[in-house]
């Protein structure tokens, strides 16, 4: 389309000062019953240590860093079952080692219906990492750098076993220990862009936990049960704390994170970051890359229906139905491979196949508009016809839903830019009419005339009508399509006050193909 004539293109640790020596196994059984235990939360005014010092920005910016993500984010993320209970840090400034090996590492030594469940021998020392990195002649309470510890892990570590932690000791390993520490190692690490918290999304989805460099407040050391963390910006060139991502949720809108300061801090010793204190506060983030890789979570696979067993896909949304009297899998996928694996499925039952192909970002939109498209008030999207080649002349039109109220009309193109074309716009507050008609791309009436041009490949015109404005603020004429998706996940599925009724939102969809010419 052509808009103005162009392209828009744990173990809870002992008191302070008891070293955990001798019968490790009836230790960490003992920790473990007294971590399952109901602990009072600290006292509010409790000071806790952190440790996380700057990273070198030179030497950071040579890493490489994780691909930007282009595929469906489910709603939730929760990966908090395969860590080990959140453990406690102590007076020493050593949250890198408890973040990085203790949590993360341990994590990719757990099976996802193992319930964290790790004994001393399978999780990295975090006194190890601590005392190994840390700089020499500095004392115990100071920090360390999260990549020096992601770093010493590309050669291994020893176990909590081997090198038990204690609060108030700290030395650097004897020749023999370092000589065993060939364990737990892994193939590398990945920058995670925190700036773009969809990044950091993408890693949970796949199965990765991200290591953060933070810097907390007051608010997050007084941080209890289930409450969000929520802090205005600061200077993220002072020394921070490091802790370890584990998951997210789009409906309250925050990342969850477990922490190195005991079960008694947050929620047994799991928080929650509010998304806009994440960006504010966060420095880096940091994910792990073994040589084998992890299974990430796996979804709900749909119930078997009339023999099909319905496989699980990457994006997508399926179900079985009967058409002539014979079953058929209906509905849409994200990715070629998905649409194979279906019909090898259908093949099997002798079913028939009814399944589009919707590539991301067609796919993720059409998933975060499932409740809207179901609607039994929608726009309708008159588009002649459903293949376009050079030089065609793209027009369609767009007719409001039955009720007053506001209307979204965009444009995703293949080139992944995003046009809003109608913006729903909370400023103004404009609203139309039910049913009123609105025309694009025909060059009539002063309107601008869309041709279509390269790139080409798979689009789609997106209407959705709101009774309340759609986006908090007005969406820029074009974007990328993974600043529209986010925007639209949290339109479609936050609400800010769960004690008000649901949004009435209605949508529609036309998906087209543009084409070189003859």
């Amino acid at each position: 389309m052509r808009p103005h004539c162009d392209k828009i293109g744990g173990f809870a640790i002992a008191p302070f000062g008891v070293v955990l020596t001798g019968a490790i196994a009836l230790a960490l059984a003992a920790v473990t019953q007294t971590a399952r235990a109901q602990e009072q939360p600290d006292p509010e005014d409790t000071v806790y240590a952190t440790g996380a010092l700057p990273e070198d920005p030179a030497a950071l910016a040579k890493r490489p860093q994780t691909r930007t993500f282009r595929a469906f984010l489910p709603e939730r993320i929760d990966l908090s079952h395969r860590f080990p209970p959140a453990g406690h840090q102590g007076r020493q400034g050593s949250c890198v080692g408890w973040a990085v090996g203790y949590a993360a590492r341990s994590y990719y030594n757990s099976t996802p219906g193992g319930g964290g469940r790790l004994g001393a021998d399978r999780i990295p020392s975090p006194a190890f990492i601590y005392d190994t990195i840390r700089r020499p002649g500095a004392g115990c309470d100071t920090g360390s750098r999260i990549s020096d510890a992601l770093n010493l892990l590309k050669n291994g570590a020893v176990s909590w076993a081997t090198y038990p932690y204690g609060p108030r000791r700290c030395r650097r390993p004897g020749p023999g220990t370092v000589a065993r520490a060939t364990r737990f190692r892994i193939a590398g690490w990945l920058r995670v862009d925190t700036g773009r918290p969809d990044q950091v999304k993408a890693e949970l989805a796949k199965g990765h936990p991200v290591v953060i460099g933070m810097v907390p407040d007051r608010a997050f050391h007084r941080l209890r049960g289930r409450r969000v963390w929520r802090a205005g910006p600061v200077d993220l060139r002072q020394d921070g704390h490091a802790v370890t991502v584990v998951g997210y949720s789009e409906r309250g809108r925050y990342f969850k994170v477990v922490n190195s300061w005991g079960r008694r801090w947050g929620e047994r010793g799991f928080g929650r970051i509010g998304y806009d204190t994440f960006r504010r506060r966060v420095k880096y983030g940091f994910a792990m890359r073994l040589a084998a890789k992890p299974a990430p979570p796996k979804p709900k696979p749909p119930p078997a229906v009339q023999t099909i067993r319905l496989p699980a896909v990457s994006c997508g949304r399926l179900r079985v139905a009967t058409r002539n009297g014979k079953p058929a899998v209906i509905g849409f996928v994200g990715a070629k491979d998905d649409l194979a694996k279906v019909r090898r499925a259908a093949a099997q039952a002798n079913a028939q196949v009814a399944v589009a192909l919707r590539p991301w970002p067609q796919c993720e939109t059409l998933m975060t508009l499932a409740k809207p498209l179901a609607h039994t008030s929608r726009p309708i999207i008159a588009l002649p016809k459903r293949a376009y080649r050079a030089g065609e002349t793209l027009s369609f039109g767009v007719r409001m839903a039955g009720f007053q109220g506001y209307l979204h009309v965009a444009y995703v193109q293949a080139d992944g830019k995003v046009v809003n074309l109608v913006r729903s716009d909370p400023v103004t507050l404009r609203t139309w009419p039910a049913r009123t008609a609105l025309a694009f791309g025909d060059g009539r009436e002063g309107r601008p005339k869309f041709t279509v041009s390269a790139p080409f490949g798979k689009e789609m015109v997106v209407a959705i009508a709101s009774r309340s404005p759609l986006f908090a603020g007005k969406r820029p004429l074009i974007e990328t399509e993974r600043e529209f998706l986010t925007a639209l996940r949290r339109a479609i599925v936050a609400r800010p006050d769960p004690t008000r009724p649901e949004r009435v939102v209605g949508a529609a969809f036309v998906a087209l193909e543009t084409k070189q010419g003859e």
